[in-house]
């Protein structure tokens, strides 16, 4: 079998890319926020650090380069006000950013060519006064695509830097925030979020959500963004725009918190998807796809599960290597994970697969993307995930235990997995089919300790006998998981977090049947063992405690995981090199 389509294809651009982040999610201790990000350049890795302060609500972005001796390589800067390439459209058509080329709704809704020019980067002693002319970034995610690198802001934009000097190449304004770009220059001003989602992308295509900012994304073409110079024309810069979406209100459209995915598909057309997200009218999980090319809405498949529910970031699987995606899988806020058939080249034919959740965790939320693979040792997939949100303030007090899932998905018509007792692993439409349980052994002397070790017997209803369709670990105390798991070889990786500590957790467990190895990867201060009653175990999970936190990186086959000390760059490395096993994953699209 050719091993270039046994690649994992969910979540490749996370983990191919190696795009990680890390998010201080709790917003209430300190004036300087910091996130990190890792991403490939040609020979090592880059560091990208992004901090904001809540006193000003300004940003910054920064570079460092390798991951062995970080150091700085730059500090994001912005051209003058005049010279900037910033383009901005009124949802269907694209306009460079000034006032005298608004429509007259646009220029009602910034109320004046100062307000312009504030946002641009001009100071005014009547409007708030200003140092930095970077936004704050909070929850963006950043892409790299060849030199240049792209997070949003909430400045209202999405922006373009270079990745060998930081200056801005060129920034992004949606129409969806004409009402609130105003309020930017207000002295009095009180934060809003703007472009605070998740960046995609494809070939050229780049695609941002909004997150807390708004209910909706837009799409540029970033193909000829090298060509760009300072006060570029106007027809280059127009040529950048691609859509946004929606193009009018939708009730079933909520903050989009969900990463968006692309690919080909039957009709011919490639397309892009995403959950419906958190929040929306009508409180339902409605998967989105639309058309790449001009952002038309193709299909919205809802699973008319309501209400205060949402849809969450897919994994898209092409099982056939046709390079065309046949099943989507999500989650949603009651704890559904959903599976979306789309074989069929009439689009009108898409639809929830078998009509009913593929799995129920019993209410615990599904908010990151699975990991989808081939089964191991069965026909059909193997689905990896996790639970926990933390999506407000109030999040942060969720006492519900979370957990993390292995489940088969046989790829039957008609057959779903239904919901789970989580605390025997009985899977409840079943007389004798479970979930092997494991549990964690805590070390309270120090910040190692290990899971438990279970051999699995994998099968679907048997009348005879006990059989197991997948396995499940529970977390600790208000600990949940927010990332989609890493899998290298036999392994998965799963990092989990406390959001009101800013405690990280890293737990390695085999994929097979959820236990933990003899050999682990694992490595903490060169400590790879622990002392028990029952002998001497290697540690499987570790506690990473603030300003400490995770960073994990794939790269040419190998996983790499360290610990980043987030004030002195300081690397210390857990695992090193673990090799990926090709078998069970899928081509990229």
């Amino acid at each position: 079998m050719d091993s270039s389509w046994r690649r994992s294809y969910k979540r490749v651009t996370a983990l191919s890319l190696l795009l990680f982040s890390i998010f201080f999610l709790s917003q209430k201790s300190f004036a300087l926020d910091a996130s990190f990000f890792l991403l490939p350049s040609d020979d090592n890795f880059i560091i990208y650090k992004t901090e904001y302060n809540k006193n000003d609500w300004s940003g910054f972005f920064h570079s460092y380069n390798t991951i062995d001796t970080p150091s700085s390589l730059w500090k994001a800067s912005i051209l003058d006000y005049e010279k900037r390439n910033i383009l901005t459209s009124d949802g269907e058509y694209p306009t460079p950013f000034f006032y005298d080329k608004l429509n007259t709704i646009q220029k009602e809704q910034v109320s004046s060519e100062d307000v312009v020019l504030f946002i641009r980067g001009k100071n005014f002693s009547f409007f708030r006064n200003r140092t930095v002319f970077l936004g704050d970034i909070i929850n963006s995610t950043p892409v790299q695509i060849k030199d240049s690198v792209y997070i949003g802001a909430n400045d209202g934009m999405l922006h373009c830097f270079n990745t060998q000097s930081g200056l801005e190449k060129f920034a992004y304004i949606p129409n969806h925030f004409f009402k609130n770009l105003k309020s930017l220059s207000d002295k009095n001003y009180t934060h809003n979020y703007f472009i605070d989602g998740s960046v995609s992308s494809n070939e050229n295509l780049l695609v941002a959500g909004y997150g807390r900012g708004g209910k909706g994304y837009f799409a540029l073409n970033v193909q000829n963004i090298n060509e760009l110079s300072a006060g570029a024309g106007e027809t280059l810069l127009k040529s950048i725009f691609k859509w946004e979406f929606p193009k009018a209100d939708d009730s079933d459209m909520g903050f989009s918190f969900s990463k968006a995915e692309i690919g080909n598909s039957y009709i011919d057309k490639k397309i892009v998807i995403f959950g419906n997200g958190y929040n929306s009218i009508n409180g339902k999980a409605t998967l989105y796809i639309l058309n790449a090319e001009n952002g038309d809405l193709i299909k919205k498949i809802d699973t008319n599960i309501g209400s205060d529910n949402g849809l969450f970031s897919p994994a898209i699987v092409d099982s056939n290597g046709d390079n065309k995606i046949d099943f989507v899988y999500a989650g949603d806020l009651k704890g559904n994970l959903w599976k979306f058939d789309l074989r069929d080249q009439n689009s009108s034919n898409w639809k929830v697969f078998n009509n009913k959740p593929i799995f129920e965790t019993s209410g615990k939320p599904i908010t990151s993307s699975p990991e989808v693979l081939r089964h191991p040792l069965k026909k059909g997939f193997l689905l990896l995930f996790g639970t926990g949100r933390n999506l407000n303030d109030s999040d942060e007090n969720i006492t519900q235990t979370q957990s993390f899932y292995a489940v088969w998905d046989s790829n039957v018509l008609g057959f779903s997995l239904g919901a789970i007792n989580n605390q025997t692993g009985k899977l409840l439409s079943y007389d004798n089919l479970y979930l092997l349980k494991h549990e964690i052994k805590d070390d309270s002397s120090s910040n190692i300790s290990y899971t438990t070790k279970k051999e699995i017997e994998w099968g679907y209803q048997d009348s005879s006998k006990t059989t197991f369709a997948g396995w499940f670990i529970e977390l600790g105390s208000k600990e949940r998981i927010l990332k989609s798991p890493i899998v290298s070889g036999t392994k998965v990786f799963i990092e989990s977090t406390i959001p009101s500590t800013k405690e990280f957790f890293l737990t390695e467990l085999d994929i097979y049947d959820g236990s933990k190895r003899d050999e682990t990867a694992i490595s903490l201060n060169g400590t790879r063992k622990i002392v028990t009653q029952d002998g001497v175990i290697l540690p499987n999970r570790i506690k990473i405690a603030s300003p400490n936190t995770l960073l994990t990186a794939q790269k040419n086959g190998t996983t790499k995981i360290y610990i980043l000390n987030s004030e002195t760059l300081s690397l210390e490395k857990i695992v090193d090199d673990l090799p990926k096993n090709k078998i069970f994953y899928w081509k990229e699209l």
